[in-house]
């Protein structure tokens, strides 16, 4: 039995800006996933590290990716007030049976609203669906979700 396997590599090599007051300073508050014990060797899966980075309000304005290295992960969710520099690779994880590693997420599939496995890189999500919605048809029209995270200055940036 052959099993199909996808492999995805992110880097970024250009930055798009909507300025308004809002958005985050150049010299915000960096949070290096190294110094976070992140390892970059193609193997090791940073996913809980680098979403506690993303999640860490307090001391973290921007999130870095550093060159030079390859950094697996799986699914991360992006918050509002949130520079995202990759400047080496972020590879995405193999391990696609982990639900925590890749979580179903409620999404638009083909001009669906499903549920779907998330993506490496994920921004706002439902927080809260209409009651009635796992009794619907697999493929429905209209969206299903009562309450919508919507995200806020976020900046994906690298070198290329």
């Amino acid at each position: 039995m052959v099993i199909p396997f996808v492999l995805f590599f992110i880097s970024v090599a250009a930055v798009a800006h909507a300025f308004d007051s809002e958005i985050v300073q150049s010299s915000s508050r960096v949070c290096d996933i190294r110094q976070h014990s992140a390892i970059g060797d193609g193997i090791f899966d940073n996913t809980e590290i680098i979403q506690g980075l993303i999640d860490n309000v307090d001391d973290c304005d921007e999130v870095l990716i550093p060159s030079e290295n390859i950094y697996v992960s799986g699914s991360l969710f992006l918050r509002s007030n949130l520079i995202f520099t990759i400047e080496g690779t972020l590879f995405a994880s193999s391990n696609y049976k982990s639900k925590q590693t890749w979580p179903m997420i409620y999404t638009r599939y083909e001009g669906f609203m499903r549920m779907m496995t998330a993506s490496l890189l994920n921004g706002g999500r439902c927080k809260k669906m209409k009651n009635d919605w796992n009794e619907l048809p697999p493929y429905i029209h209209g969206d299903q979700c009562e309450e919508w995270e919507k995200l806020k200055n976020v900046t994906l940036k690298g070198s290329g």
